[in-house]
């Protein structure tokens, strides 16, 4: 076989590597990115007259952004500051970076014939079965998570009751597949603080904290604001985990 064969053959196994790699990742974004903010892309960011930041500011923001896509970032400001459109950019980012660390553990990055992901019925013959790929990328509105924390926690049979969506423990096994989870929360204002509350969040921040998993929130709140209802426990381990950004306050 000539080379220019050999790369043509090559070319045409990446393609289908990627088809397949599209054919996971698009859906999944579908599916958790409300439709007004899928058009958003970290890549195309540009500032907008729509926002209450500067032109200048969206610009500075934009480009820290996209230097550290995969850190944590909390974002504290009214209404109108961007917030939501900078969380889901990184969100979209995140979940990008999940699959990729997945097949990076599961395949050579040049390995494209062994790669192929799980179809409904049946796998790749002739080569180690590969695991389904799992996100541990989450989005989630605080109230709505501690709902279903609240949920489980009076269930009669708690042993069977449906888990939440995000727990410390779910954290835990994306850790021990050798994964980085990256946990995005919105709506943390929209919390009624109590003892069972403040506990909740705190046991996730600290399993994120010792981890180093990657930590987003946006909330309507000044950062004094937040530590004087979360307590300085939270507040500090935001602080420790993340690039702190006020605006409008």
């Amino acid at each position: 076989m000539s080379e220019s064969v050999e790369l043509d053959d090559k070319q045409k196994q990446a393609e289908r590597v990627w088809i397949q790699f599209a054919n996971i990742l698009n859906p999944y974004l579908d599916r958790t990115i409300p439709p007004k903010y899928r058009g958003f892309n970290l890549r195309y960011l540009q500032p907008s007259d729509k926002s209450r930041l500067s032109l200048e500011e969206q610009a500075a923001l934009y480009e820290e952004l996209g230097a550290h896509p995969l850190d944590g970032w909390a974002f504290f400001a009214p209404a109108g500051y961007s917030k939501t459109v900078c969380s889901t950019v990184l969100y979209r980012e995140a979940v990008f970076a999940n699959l990729m660390e997945w097949w990076t553990k599961m395949y050579a990055k040049d390995d494209y014939q062994s790669f192929e992901w799980p179809k409904n019925a049946g796998f790749y013959t002739g080569k180690p079965e590969p695991e389904v790929p799992r996100i541990y990328v989450w989005r989630k509105s605080v109230p709505d998570l501690l709902q279903q924390h609240f949920d489980m926690f009076n269930a009669e049979d708690r042993e069977n009751a449906v888990k939440p969506d995000i727990t410390a423990e779910k954290i835990q096994q994306g850790i021990d597949k050798g994964l980085t989870p990256r946990v995005f929360l919105e709506e943390i204002d929209k919390v009624k603080p109590s003892e069972f509350s403040i506990n909740q969040i705190f046991r996730l921040f600290d399993v994120i904290d010792r981890n180093e998993c990657q930590l987003v929130i946006d909330t309507n709140l000044s950062r004094q604001q937040f530590t004087d209802v979360f307590g300085e426990p939270i507040a500090r381990r935001v602080k420790e985990n993340c690039h702190i950004k006020e605006y409008g306050f």
